[in-house]
């Protein structure tokens, strides 16, 4: 217990160089930023070395942003040889790259599998591509099923896709199951579709529920789709409780609408405010929308802040947005998601 709270007091401690370097960076001391970075780095940080690596990008020195990878990579940074690879693309070093992504693949490194089977396939070296895949997927890398049925796709073999797809569905790939569900519905074949996604809510992957209930609905089954939408409620899937309120407003079911938004916020789902507004307002109900905007707001939601301003302002009534701005003030808005880097672009 000891060694761990030492290590995560020093790990603590290293952090603080990355967050100086972003702090000079903010007041335009760029000599201190890269002093505060090369400090981290030599403590082994990795943030530190992306750090100076992309202000290096940015400012377009490729050649010192390749250095501080590699770097890092000799003194057994693995991690790193992905963004090594693609500089070494940026400066138009294809056998550079290769080299790093293939060392990558040999150690496991991110999204080194993806970048090499992407660099195989865009210089048309297809079979090259799907040897790296394979081999990724017999080491136990399953998720790479979803890329060789991408690429069998582009290659115009649907039934080898399916086939990928289906292998990753039986080792739990939810992207093998929603892209083989997207399939099925693509080629109207509603009711493969839905046996895709009906098996893997059965196997509890409830995130499943709205593409389930979305097929349901395709095949007027409305009543199956409003059940998909409850159990994935049940299993807190939030998304299902946005899609099963738009169903029913959609059918001017408003009060059913209200009752399921209202449930979400009383279980502390306020991102839900927002939406709570909107059926009020379409209610008819101005008065309790303000009223609901302004709760969301008091519970940092930066949407309910933007809609009941912009409310304000389309009705011309400038000195309530003015007002909202200084009684309220506007929170500061959520980070937003950032999807992986490396994902295969077939």
């Amino acid at each position: 217990m000891r060694d761990g709270m030492s290590d995560t007091k020093r790990k603590a401690g290293q952090r603080r160089y990355a967050k100086a370097a972003r702090a000079s960076l903010k007041e335009g001391d760029r000599a201190g930023a890269i002093a505060s970075y090369e400090e981290g780095i030599v403590l082994g940080m990795s943030d530190c070395t992306i750090g100076l690596g992309h202000l290096y990008i940015r400012e377009g020195r490729l050649s010192a942003a390749e250095e501080v990878f590699s770097r890092a990579v000799d003194q057994g940074d693995s991690q790193h040889l992905a963004e090594l690879a693609r500089i070494r693309l940026k400066r138009g070093d294809k056998r550079g790259a290769i080299g790093a992504f293939e060392r990558g693949v040999v150690l496991d490194a991110p999204d080194c599998v993806t970048g090499l089977a992407n660099l195989h396939f865009k210089d048309g070296r297809f079979e090259d591509a799907q040897a790296v895949l394979t081999g990724a997927v017999q080491r136990g890398g399953f998720h790479h099923f979803t890329h060789l049925a991408r690429l069998a796709l582009k290659l115009g073999d649907e039934q080898r896709a399916v086939e990928h797809y289906q292998r990753g569905v039986s080792r739990n790939v939810p992207e093998c199951v929603e892209e083989l569900g997207q399939l099925f519905e693509k080629s109207r074949d509603l009711g493969a579709a839905e046996t895709v996604f009906a098996a893997a809510v059965a196997k509890g992957q409830f995130d499943q529920c709205t593409a389930l209930a979305r097929v349901r609905v395709g095949r007027s089954d409305e009543a199956g789709a409003v059940e998909a939408l409850r159990l994935g409620i049940d299993h807190g899937v939030r998304e299902c409780v946005t899609e099963l309120s738009t169903f029913y407003s959609s059918r001017g079911d408003l009060d059913s609408a209200h009752e399921v938004i209202e449930a979400a916020i009383e279980r502390g789902e306020v991102h839900h405010y927002l939406s709570l507004a909107r059926i009020k307002r379409m209610e008819g109900d101005r008065t309790g929308a303000i009223a609901t905007y302004r709760l969301g707001i008091a519970h940092n939601r930066a949407d309910c802040f933007g809609e009941l301003k912009r409310l304000y302002l389309r009705e011309g009534d400038v000195a309530a947005a003015r007002a909202l701005n200084t009684d309220l003030r506007e929170p500061a808005p959520e980070p937003a998601s950032q999807s992986p880097s490396g994902g295969l672009e077939l």
